[in-house]
């Protein structure tokens, strides 16, 4: 991945009002790994699909201030670009995870970020690459949010203990 778009899309998941991510069918796996790491360095980061059938909702949502983080890949819905479209009416800046090197989304993206996921095999992909962008994304914005980042984990690991709900570490 280019260091260029990579950095173009540090300064996305930094500005964001709102971070908002999606992903269906096998990109979904990848879309909620983003979720769950990006939700541990900053607020406000929240899952467009929705088990309930509300993204109608959701998407009323969004802003101008926010940012929808799509990843996609093949067996590809054609749900997807429908959601980008309704995101950018509300003014959101979209950032694509992909491994096609031509598509319709990123004709609607402002920063789209390509990595492969085709397997020599051919039977499976292989998202290895993306989980690995998503990684780096998350490490690098919360050493980017280092303060915001520290207050909010300690904040999470004190609710897990009144919670109770982690099984202790050996």
């Amino acid at each position: 991945v280019p260091e260029a778009q990579l950095e173009a899309a540090m300064a996305l998941l930094r500005k964001a009002g709102r971070l908002w991510v999606v992903g269906y069918r096998h990109s979904y796996v990848t879309a909620f790994y983003a979720q769950s790491l990006l939700a541990q360095v900053r607020s406000d980061v929240c899952m467009l699909n929705d088990p309930a059938g509300r993204e109608a909702d959701l998407l009323a949502c969004v802003s101008h201030k926010d940012v929808v983080l799509a990843v996609d890949f093949r067996r590809r819905s054609a749900h997807l670009p429908q959601v980008l479209v309704a995101a950018r009416s509300a003014g959101a800046q979209v950032l694509v995870l992909t491994d096609a090197p031509v598509s319709a989304l990123a004709m609607q993206a402002d920063v789209v970020l390509r990595c492969g996921a085709s397997s020599p095999q051919g039977l499976f992909d292989s998202y290895v690459c993306a989980v690995s962008v998503v990684n780096f994304l998350a490490t690098t914005l919360a050493q980017q949010l280092r303060a915001t980042t520290h207050h909010r984990l300690e904040r999470i690991e004190r609710l897990h203990v009144a919670l109770n709900d982690l099984e202790p570490q050996l």
